[in-house]
């Protein structure tokens, strides 16, 4: 009977292992190598600053085709006790110019967190969290990008963790109140990754319209946070 045959498939799709989607930029460190980080908060403010608050952290990336992108995964620290978090994920255009086009704010559908032993040299021993979050899908090109992770959260100021040995493009720093160009930070590199898929072709969109219309039931591309 059909709904045999249903049933078999159903239960094929929850048994065999879920795959993540893979990473596409990799910019990941070693959570044990985590030296310090870039304050990412748009209400930071400096010992002695008397300007407007607000400081955005990025890291560059390039693509050389398009890609689809899905997720991130990194690594921050709170400076004082953790909060309830209010991310925010922009995505920049361009290279070694300022100021860069402002492409998008990226929808995040989850946000994962979880603590590590290891705790920041220059965070005051913070304790170092590592977050997994599922974006909504997002089309993107090749070229020169800046992906810009801001943290929120209350009462507390959130740096995203980053290693010694940064490098050309490791990352970024900008004032987001007076619209200061991004700055180089060559002595740290940020840790993250960014997953996602290739960007599918018309003839995919019509293979999979013809051949799993069947199975609409189940909704969706099958993902896990990467972990």
């Amino acid at each position: 009977m059909w709904y045999s045959q249903i049933f078999f498939l159903v239960l094929l799709l929850t048994t065999i292992p879920v795959l993540c989607d893979p990473v596409l930029v990799d910019g990941w460190k070693p959570i044990a190598d985590v030296t310090g980080g870039i304050t990412s908060d748009p209400n930071f403010r400096q010992s002695g600053w008397t300007g407007e608050p607000g400081q955005l952290a990025g890291a560059q990336f390039t693509l050389s085709e398009s890609r689809v992108i899905t997720g991130v995964h990194f690594v921050g620290f709170y400076h004082n006790a953790v909060t309830s978090d209010s991310f925010t994920f922009e995505l920049y255009a361009g290279r070694n110019k300022n100021p860069l086009q402002l492409l998008a704010t990226m929808t995040a559908i989850n946000i994962n967190r979880s603590a590590t032993t290891t705790t920041s040299i220059s965070g005051d021993g913070a304790i170092v969290y590592e977050y997994w979050v599922d974006l909504a899908d997002f089309n993107i090109g090749p070229g020169n990008y800046i992906l810009s992770i801001v943290n929120d959260p209350l009462n507390d100021n959130w740096a995203w963790a980053a290693s010694r040995g940064g490098g050309d493009g490791a990352s970024y720093y900008r004032h987001p109140v007076y619209n200061w160009d991004w700055n180089l930070n060559s002595q740290l590199g940020l840790s993250y990754q960014i997953t996602g898929q290739a960007a599918p072709e018309s003839s995919t969109f019509l293979l999979l319209s013809g051949g799993l219309i069947g199975l609409g039931v189940l909704g969706g591309r099958i993902r896990i946070a990467q972990r």
